[in-house]
Order: C-alpha cells, then sequence, then structure tokens
C-alpha cells in the first residue's frame, strides 16, 4: 500500500467518523426536543386540570356572584391561555393557566375570608386569641398588595391569612359555645311544652334539623359550624314559641269576650225581668206541660177517622134490647101495634 493509499483511506474514516458523530449529535438533539414536548403536553395538562378544580371551587365558594368584575378578569385570563395552545405555544399556555388557577383560588379564599371578619367581628372573637388575629390581619394586607404583581405569592399569603383567622374563630368560638348550646337546648325544651299548631310545623322541623346539625358538628369539633347552627335553632325557636303564644293569648280573648257577652245578655234579661216581671205561670215560662190545641187539619182528621169508623149492629136476639127499643118507639110494644092495625081493619 503507497501512501496516497494510506492517505485517502484515513481521510474517509475520519470524514464517516465525522458524519456518524453528527447524525448521533442530530439524534440526541431530536430526542431532547421531543422529550421537551413531552414535558410540556404535561405541564400543560397539569395546569387545565388544575385551573377547571380552581374554577369550581371559587363558583361553589360564591365568589362569581359575590366578586362577579374579579371573576370576568379572571376568565380573560383563562382565555389568554387557551389561545397561546391554539397557536401551540405550550409553555406560555401552561404558565397563563397556573395564573389563572391561582387567582380563582385567592378570589375563593377571599369570600372565606371575608365571612370568618364578619363572624370575627360580630361575636369578638378577636379578644380570645390577639395573636392569632394580628397575624391574619398582617398576611391579609400583603396578599392585597401582591395581587396584581405576584399571583403565586398573593396565593401564599392568602392561604397563611385563613389559617390564621381559622384559629381565631376556632378558639372564640369555642369558648361562646357552651352558652349558646345551653340557651338553645332551652328554647327547644321550652317549645316542646307547648301546642304547636300544624301550619307551624315545618318551622318546628326546621329548629330541629338544625339543632341535630349543630351537635353532629360540635361531637367532630367544628366548633364555628356548630356554633352557627345552634344560634340558628335558638332563633327559630324562640319566634316559634312568641307565635304559639300570641295565637294563644288570642284564643283567650276571643273565648272570654264570648264570655262577657254572654253574661252581659244574661245580665239584662235579669234586669229586663226585674223592672217588668212576668206574671205567675205565664203561659211560655210556666214549668208545667202545656196543653197545646190541635190544629184545624188535627180536627179535619179526627172528624173522619169518626165517620170511617163501623156503626154496632144491634142484637135482636135480646129480648132486653128489643123491649128497649119498643119503649123508645113511645112506649107501644110490636103486639100493641098489631092489634091497632087489625082493629082498624
Amino acid at each position: 500500500m503507497n501512501a496516497h493509499t494510506l492517505v485517502y483511506s484515513g481521510v474517509a474514516l475520519a470524514c464517516a467518523a465525522m458524519l456518524g458523530s453528527c447524525a448521533s449529535g442530530a439524534k440526541e438533539e431530536a430526542e431532547k426536543k421531543a422529550a421537551e414536548q413531552r414535558a410540556l403536553l404535561v405541564e400543560s395538562a397539569h395546569a387545565d386540570r388544575r385551573l377547571m378544580e380552581a374554577r369550581i371551587g371559587a363558583q361553589e365558594s360564591g365568589a362569581d356572584t359575590q366578586h362577579p368584575e374579579l371573576f370576568s378578569q379572571i376568565q380573560d385570563v383563562e382565555r389568554q391561555s387557551t389561545d397561546a395552545k391554539i397557536e401551540g405555544d405550550l409553555k406560555k399556555a401552561a404558565g397563563v393557566a397556573s395564573e389563572a388557577a391561582d387567582k380563582y383560588e385567592i378570589l375563593r379564599n377571599r369570600v372565606e375570608v371575608a365571612d370568618l371578619q364578619s363572624k370575627i367581628q360580630t361575636h369578638q372573637l378577636a379578644q380570645y386569641d390577639g395573636d392569632s388575629a394580628n397575624a391574619a390581619e398582617e398576611s391579609w394586607k400583603k396578599a392585597l398588595e401582591l395581587y396584581e404583581t405576584d399571583s403565586a405569592q398573593c396565593l401564599q399569603s392568602t392561604v397563611e391569612a385563613l389559617e390564621s383567622y381559622r384559629k381565631v374563630a376556632h378558639e372564640g368560638f369555642g369558648r361562646l359555645l357552651p352558652d349558646m348550646k345551653a340557651r338553645a337546648g332551652a328554647a327547644k325544651t321550652d317549645v316542646g311544652g307547648l301546642k304547636v299548631a300544624v301550619e307551624l310545623r315545618p318551622q318546628l322541623e326546621e329548629a330541629d334539623s338544625q339543632y341535630q346539625e349543630a351537635r353532629e358538628a360540635e361531637e367532630v369539633n367544628a366548633r364555628a359550624k356548630a356554633f352557627s347552627g345552634y344560634h340558628r335553632a335558638l332563633e327559630i325557636y324562640t319566634e316559634l314559641g312568641k307565635v304559639v303564644r300570641l295565637k294563644k293569648t288570642e284564643a283567650e280573648k276571643a273565648l272570654q269576650s264570648a264570655k262577657t257577652k254572654q253574661k252581659a245578655s244574661s245580665d239584662l234579661a235579669r234586669s229586663a225581668d226585674k223592672s217588668a216581671p212576668l206574671p205567675e205561670n205565664a203561659q211560655g215560662f210556666s214549668k208545667e206541660p202545656i196543653e197545646v190545641e190541635p190544629l184545624p187539619n188535627d180536627r179535619l182528621n179526627t172528624t173522619q177517622a169518626d165517620e170511617s169508623a163501623p156503626i154496632p149492629i144491634s142484637d135482636t136476639s135480646s129480648p132486653s134490647r128489643v123491649q128497649s127499643r119498643g119503649v123508645e118507639d113511645g112506649g107501644r110494644s110490636p103486639k100493641s101495634s098489631m092489634n091497632e092495625e087489625g082493629a082498624s081493619r
């Protein structure tokens, strides 16, 4: 093998090595891009699922009706994610979807925070856990400042605020619960001793249901829910007791009014009797039985009955009856009459 052949062989081997290296690099690059694409697809799917759950959670909390403008703004962000996905920019779509999900969860937390703030203020619960109350206020203030600039940090601050507010409510309602339970129980017993009308039964059933739910919540240490249930039951029982007693009072007044009118009528009759007394044993006012004359129709019926009665037939076989009949004819016997008739002949 000459020198030229060796040179050509070396060059060929080098080119082959270079070509193999390039092919290998291209394959690795393609595999890398495919892996990145799969990762983006997974990330996008995860973001979409979280976005859907966050939106449903916000709606179930009532955020869409309590804060319609903010909810509409988040829907606009959600549409941007959909547009990016249509354009094939999965990375942008996933990022925007995560931002929209953060804001939906922030809005949901905002509804719960507002509810806890109202309860804490109404029942003055901050006095039972001042440290947690202060921490809650600080975290919530920070969340409001971060809403427009950093949704992830804003969401974290709302979570911290919620945890602190819940501690305040849990401690405060725990202090107030025994008294509220006792009051609700007393009201329940009070109504149980009353006669509740049929039309008021639905209110009684609602109160009983609230009371039972409060007991169940107390058993699982859900103090806020238990307090709320007992409080609502107390309100219904109290109002129901007022209505039942009012109806009873009205019925008693009506009965007393009727008795008063009856007494007044009796007094008036006695007064009239004293001023113009009736004759003793006056007809219609005597205790003796009254003789009632028959009506004209009754007389007519009596006469017709007499006329229709059969006339008794004389018994001619009795001498006494014949003699008696002869006496009635002028004192002449049948024999003398016959003699007189013969003489005349």
